[in-house]
């Protein structure tokens, strides 16, 4: 018998950001969500985030690719959103999403990252969180997409 460990942090946003997941109906997008991986054999460990972007934490499972994995989840999710009105207006997501391998030893902090997303966005935005999200993996200072994203925060900081 086989045995995998696929830790992955997933974060994806809502088309051009907006900030469209309000606290009154987050409930049933996570929900939703949940009931996406938990069909494709994942263990969730934490869903949680912002009206504008999502943060999961699963186990997933080797059966499908973290990219199938992640493009199905956004193209089911937001067919449900938009077929039972649960967001009016629903655009979508954005396209593009963040997927991070974890070690077992980041789970805790992780899940605790994820679970104070709220305390977190009092103090940095989105843009923000995904640029030190992406330079903390590697990413060059002078990479093209930290680059726009350095740009959109000047034009524009509440980003």
């Amino acid at each position: 018998m086989s045995h995998t460990y696929l830790l992955f942090h997933i974060v994806f946003a809502t088309k051009e950001r907006r900030p469209i997941i309000s606290m009154d109906i987050e409930r049933s997008v996570y929900k939703i969500l949940f009931h996406i991986l938990d069909k494709q054999k994942c263990h969730i460990y934490r869903i949680n985030g912002m009206p504008d972007h999502i943060h999961i934490l699963i186990d997933a499972t080797p059966n499908i690719s973290p990219s199938k994995l992640v493009g199905e989840l956004k193209r089911q999710s937001s067919l449900i959103i938009r077929n039972n009105n649960i967001i009016d207006n629903w655009q979508g997501w954005a396209d593009g999403y963040y997927l991070e391998s974890l070690s077992r030893n980041s789970l805790e902090s992780v899940r605790q990252y994820i679970i104070n997303q709220k305390p977190h966005h009092a103090n940095h935005s989105y843009l923000e969180e995904y640029r030190d999200m992406l330079l903390a993996t590697g990413v060059a200072e002078d990479d093209p997409e930290i680059l726009l994203i350095n740009d959109a925060l000047r034009q524009h900081p509440i980003y």
